[in-house]
C-alpha cells in the first residue's frame, strides 16, 4: 500500500509537519515494509509560487479576514461563483485596488488550480492509495487538494486531520463535502494506523468503527475523539524529508529551520477565559524527564538545528530535572511556551540550557486585567519576567490583549501608564483585540458575559453553505453586542495604545548595541547614577543613597509600609516622598499599593549583543 502525507499551506517554511512526521513514524513502525509512506512539503512549493512577501502576508494577515482560507475557496468547492471583488473590498482594504501588489495577488490566486494540478502530476499523487492531508490552522487548502485529487482518481482514499478538526466541523464536512472519505478528530497516532489496517485487510466494518475517524457511514456510531497514544511512547521523528525539501528549493540558504517535538500535552492551569481548547485537550500529560532529555539531545545531535517544543506550557519541573542535562549545539537553542511568573533563578536555568526563545503568556501588564482573564498571574511577575528576558538574552514573544468583556477605562489607563515606562523591555509582537474562540470560557458562557456571538463575517465568504451551518464550522467568533462598554472603550483607546506600542517597537529596531534601550544604574566615585536611554537619548543623573537602597530593595514588589519597616531611621512621609520622586522619574511601577523597580541591574553585554543581532520587530 502507498500512502502520501501532504503538508499544505500556510505552514511557515521553517517548520516541519510534526503531526504528519509522527504519523509517518508510527506507520513505518507498525507496518514496516508492507507499506510505502511519503511525506511531501507542498507548503515549500507554495512558498516559491507565491513568493516570500505574499506568502508571509497571507500567512500573517489579519485574523478576521481568514485570507488563508479564502485564497483556496475557488479550488476547494465545485462550481461556485467567485466573490473576490466583494471579499477584497471588505477584507483587503490595506491593499489599493489597482496597485501592483493587488494585481500580483489576483494573478497568483487565479493560477492556483493549474498549480495544484501541476503538483499532483509532479509528485504522482494520484498513484497513491491513501492521501492524508493536514489542517493545522486552516482547512480549505487541504480541501482543495482533496477535490483535485478525487477528480483525477475517484478511487483513492482521502483523509483530513489536524488541530483544526473538532467534532462539529468534522461531522459537518464528512456529511457535506463530497471529496472526503474520512476526517480524523483528535490525535491520529492510533486511529490513522487503525484505518490503514482496515483498508489493507479490506475490513469495511473495522475501518468504520474507529473512534474519532468519521466517515459517511459512521456518524453517531463512533466516539467523536480519537484514542490517544501515551506521550511516553517513543515515536521516531524522521525529518530528513523536511531538510531535503528545504535544500531542493534552496530555502536552507534563506531561513533558519526549527524542528519540532513535544514534551507535554494540555495545560495544568487551563483556566484563561479566552483559551480555545476543549477539556480533553487541556488534560495535562508530561513526558518522563529521562525520555525528554534523551530525545532533545538526540535531535539536537542528529539535525544540528533549533528545536521548537510545541507544548502549551513547559513543565515547571523540567527546570530542575531536564534543562540541566540538555546539550544544545553551539549557536542552536530551544523554544518553549512558559508561564509568566518565573523567578530569576529559573530564568538563569533557561539561559544555561539555551532556551533562548520563549512565549511567556504575558498577555497584559495590568493586574486587574490579568485577573479579568483568569491568568493566575500579576503585572509585577510579567514585568519582572520581561526584565529577566532582557538581562539573560532570552527572546520573549507575547501579545498585548485588549477589548475583554468587563474591561474598564482604568485598565486601559493603567496600560498607558506602564507602557510609557518599559521601552527597555521586550515590546509585544502585536496589540490584539480579544477574539472569542470556540470552547473558550467566553464561548461556553456567552450569556453570563452578555455576549451576542456570531462567526467571523469572513466565514460567509469562504463556505458556500447555509449560514445556519456556519456556527458549527467556525472556530473564531465576534461579539455583536456593540453597545456594551468594552466595545466602546476599545474604540476609544485602541489607537492610543497602538501608537504607544509602535513607538516602543521602534526603539527595538536597531542593530547598533549603542542604541539599545536601557534603564540601569552604576556606581561612580561620587555616588550612584541612573542611566536611562528608554526614549532614545541618554539621560544620566545622580540619585541619593536612600533612593539607591530603595531601588535595590524594589527588585521585588514591596509596599511603603515594608520600606518604612526596613529603614527604621526614615519617616513614613520621607519614604512616600522618595517613592513619589522615583515614580515621577518613571523608575518604578506602582499598583495596588505595591512598588517595584523597573531598572535592570548588571546587563550582560554578550546577551545584549545576541538580542541586537536576533530581534526583528515590525511596526503595524
Amino acid at each position: 500500500m502507498k500512502i502520501a502525507l501532504l503538508v499544505v499551506p500556510f505552514i511557515l517554511p521553517q517548520y516541519p509537519g510534526l503531526g504528519l512526521t509522527q504519523i509517518k513514524g508510527r506507520l513505518k513502525e507498525i507496518f514496516k515494509e508492507n507499506i510505502e509512506v511519503q511525506l511531501f512539503y507542498l507548503n515549500h512549493e507554495f512558498y516559491q509560487y507565491f513568493g516570500d512577501q505574499l506568502y508571509q502576508m497571507i500567512s500573517g494577515g489579519a485574523i478576521g479576514s481568514l485570507m488563508k482560507e479564502w485564497v483556496f475557496r475557488q479550488e476547494a468547492f465545485d462550481q461556485i461563483k467567485s466573490n473576490h471583488e466583494e471579499y477584497f473590498s471588505l477584507f483587503c482594504t490595506e491593499i489599493p485596488v489597482n496597485s501592483p501588489e493587488m494585481t500580483y495577488m489576483k494573478e497568483k490566486w487565479l493560477g492556483l488550480g493549474d498549480f495544484i494540478r501541476q503538483l499532483i502530476s509532479k509528485y504522482r499523487l494520484t498513484s497513491y492509495d491513501v492521501i492524508g492531508v493536514n489542517a493545522t490552522y486552516e482547512v480549505l487548502p487541504a480541501l482543495a487538494f482533496c477535490r483535485h485529487l478525487k477528480q483525477i482518481n475517484p478511487k483513492l482514499i482521502t483523509v483530513l486531520g489536524g488541530a483544526a478538526m473538532f467534532k462539529d466541523i468534522s461531522e459537518t464536512l464528512i456529511r457535506l463535502y463530497p471529496h472526503l472519505d474520512y476526517v480524523c478528530c483528535g490525535s491520529g497516532l492510533i486511529s490513522f494506523p487503525g484505518l490503514i489496517r482496515g483498508i489493507m485487510e479490506n475490513d469495511e466494518i473495522a475501518r468504520n468503527s474507529i473512534d474519532g475517524m468519521f466517515s459517511g457511514s459512521n456518524i453517531g456510531k463512533v466516539g467523536w475523539l480519537s484514542e490517544e497514544l501515551d506521550i511516553n511512547e517513543e515515536i521516531s521523528l524522521d525529518y530528513d524529508d523536511f531538510f531535503e525539501s528545504l535544500h531542493r528549493f534552496h530555502l536552507d540558504q534563506k531561513i533558519d529551520p526549527i524542528i519540532l517535538m513535544e514534551t507535554s500535552r494540555g495545560c495544568w492551569w487551563g483556566d484563561c477565559t479566552f483559551c480555545g481548547f476543549y477539556k480533553e485537550q487541556l488534560k495535562y500529560r508530561v513526558k518522563r524527564p529521562g525520555i525528554a532529555v534523551e530525545e532533545i539531545n538526540r535531535y539536537f545531535k542528529k539535525y544540528n538545528s533549533h528545536i521548537g517544543v510545541v507544548d502549551n506550557i513547559m513543565p515547571r519541573s523540567y527546570i530542575k530535572n531536564v534543562l540541566p542535562y540538555v546539550q544544545a549545539p553551539e549557536g542552536k537553542f530551544l523554544m518553549y511556551e512558559t508561564r509568566s511568573d518565573y523567578n530569576e533563578e529559573e530564568m538563569k536555568a533557561l539561559n544555561r540550557a539555551r532556551v533562548k526563545m520563549i512565549q511567556p503568556g504575558i498577555e497584559s501588564l495590568s493586574t486587574p486585567l490579568l485577573e479579568l482573564m483568569n491568568k493566575g498571574t500579576n503585572a509585577f511577575q510579567s514585568i519582572n519576567m520581561l526584565k529577566y528576558c532582557v538581562k539573560y538574552g532570552i527572546l520573549a514573544g507575547w501579545y498585548l490583549l485588549v477589548g475583554f468583556p468587563g474591561m474598564t477605562a482604568d485598565m486601559y489607563e493603567s496600560l498607558i501608564y506602564i507602557i510609557s515606562r518599559v521601552f527597555h523591555l521586550f515590546p509585544p509582537s502585536k496589540l490584539v483585540p480579544i477574539r472569542i474562540d470556540r470552547f473558550s470560557i467566553y464561548w461556553n458562557n456567552s450569556e453570563k458575559y452578555n455576549l451576542v456571538l456570531a462567526p467571523f463575517l469572513a466565514y460567509e465568504y469562504i463556505y458556500p453553505y447555509d449560514k445556519k451551518l456556519l456556527p458549527k464550522i467556525a472556530y473564531h467568533f465576534v461579539d455583536r453586542n456593540y453597545d456594551t462598554g468594552h466595545h466602546l472603550l476599545l474604540g476609544e483607546y485602541y489607537k492610543k495604545l497602538e501608537e504607544l506600542i509602535n513607538n516602543w517597537t521602534r526603539r527595538w529596531q536597531t542593530k547598533d548595541i549603542r542604541q539599545f534601550p536601557r534603564l540601569t544604574f552604576h556606581q561612580r566615585n561620587d555616588g550612584t547614577y541612573i542611566y536611562d536611554s528608554r526614549q532614545g537619548g541618554v539621560n544620566q543623573y545622580k540619585i541619593s543613597p536612600l533612593e539607591a537602597e530603595i531601588l535595590n530593595m524594589l527588585d521585588t514588589p514591596h509596599s511603603a509600609d515594608d520600606l518604612v519597616t526596613h529603614f527604621p531611621g526614615e519617616t513614613t512621609e520621607g519614604i512616600i516622598a522618595v517613592l513619589q520622586h522615583l515614580d515621577n522619574k518613571s523608575l518604578i511601577f506602582k499598583e495596588n499599593g505595591q512598588y517595584m523597580s523597573l531598572l535592570i541591574r548588571d546587563y550582560l553585554e554578550e546577551e545584549i549583543e545576541f538580542l541586537v543581532e536576533t530581534c526583528n520587530f515590525q511596526t503595524e
